[in-house]
């Protein structure tokens, strides 16, 4: 007889009743008119640490039956948030919370791009200088230094 091992029991047997839970703190969400979050959808799933959801999603022996149910809660609450930063209608410190658990817990990355200007046009960008004059100026240095 095969014995099993020791440990606390899984709270979920199976994906439709996990799916039911995962529906309910939705529905609690629009009911409160909060914006869901991972650790609020652990909090209702009964987890204490967001770890065991992705132990659900992926390490467990069961993870084909549970990993598209918490997919698409997961996708749920990143568009939740995305609904809540493109109506813009947040006060500034939640906007800036929300765009920082956006870029955290949601690999959302903000693009950045530098322009640089010629020396001598009307804005204050960033001198750029051909290879030929860097050349020069390294061979002048060198030549300061060996003298």
């Amino acid at each position: 007889m095969r014995r099993r091992k020791p440990g606390r029991p899984r709270l979920y047997s199976n994906a439709p009743q996990m799916q039911e839970r995962i529906n309910s703190y939705f529905d609690a969400c629009h009911e409160w008119e909060e914006i869901p979050t991972v650790s609020g959808l652990c909090l209702h799933l009964g987890f204490t640490d967001p770890s065991a959801l992705k132990y659900y999603a992926t390490a467990s022996k069961a993870h084909a039956h549970f990993s598209k149910a918490i997919r698409r809660a997961l996708m749920k609450i990143e568009a939740c948030k995305a609904q809540a930063l493109v109506d813009g209608e947040l006060e500034p410190g939640r906007l800036r919370g929300l765009m920082f658990d956006l870029r955290v817990n949601h690999d959302w990355r903000e693009k950045v791009s530098v322009k640089a200007e010629e020396p001598g046009n009307a804005g204050c960008g960033v001198a750029v200088i051909g290879w030929e004059k860097f050349n020069e100026n390294w061979q002048e240095r060198m030549l300061k230094g060996k003298a």
